[in-house]
Parts: C-alpha cells; sequence; structure tokens
C-alpha cells in the first residue's frame, strides 16, 4: 500500500493519547489535488478540490477493484450552479446512485472494490 511503518526506538517521539502501540503507520503519500477541468483521480488522491468551470467538468474515479478501502474526499469549492458530474456515480445506498453535483458540498466516498461508496456528506 502507501503506507510507511515507524517503529518506536528509531529516533522519533510520538506522544498523546493511544500512542503505546508500535509499530505506527504514518501515510506517506497524502495529496490534494485542485481542479478545474474534467480530471482523471488516481490511488494517491486524497482530496480532491473542484472548482467547476463554466458548463461544467467530469471528475472520473480510479477503478473500484484495484482500490478497495481507499477514502478519497471530495469538495465542489466554486458557488456556481455549474455541474459537477461524478464517473462512475457515486452510491448513496443500494439503490441511490449520485452521478451530478451543482452547489458546494463535501463528500468522503471509500471503495469496497466493487464500487465507489458515499459515507460521509
Amino acid at each position: 500500500g502507501s503506507e510507511t511503518v515507524v517503529t518506536a526506538g528509531t529516533g522519533i517521539t510520538i506522544s498523546g493519547a493511544g500512542t503505546t502501540a508500535s509499530p505506527y503507520v504514518v501515510n506517506a503519500n497524502s495529496s490534494i489535488a485542485t481542479v478545474s477541468a474534467n480530471y482523471t483521480a488516481t490511488s494517491t488522491n486524497n482530496t480532491i478540490l473542484c472548482n467547476v468551470p463554466n458548463g461544467g467538468m467530469t471528475l472520473t474515479l480510479p477503478t473500484a477493484s484495484a482500490n478497495e478501502g481507499k477514502v478519497i474526499v471530495i469538495r465542489k469549492i466554486d458557488n456556481d450552479r455549474d455541474v459537477l458530474t461524478f464517473s462512475p456515480a457515486l452510491n448513496y445506498s443500494t439503490t441511490e446512485t449520485i452521478s451530478t453535483l451543482n452547489f458546494l458540498k463535501t463528500i468522503t466516498v471509500q471503495s469496497n472494490s466493487s464500487a465507489w461508496w458515499i459515507i460521509s456528506e
């Protein structure tokens, strides 16, 4: 995966609640992207800020099957009514999907290896 394992005692001090276990896992490949045109996300994208232009744009997520467990935060950052289209559509429930968004909103999605599910909004 995209994680780096750091074992306590290698010159790194970690303090605070819940820090007694070793090894500690630190995400080494976090990335945030600000996009304003059609964009294809990669497995290294963690947060995608979408500044949707006039005429709209499409955000294409990586394949769910190759990204099981992956979490991506998506935020429409412009206040216009321009349409952000999701490809593929995001699963909201077992019977509902969301394929477009035209207002300011943050959505967190996660892959279960067969689809991208909205886990928070």
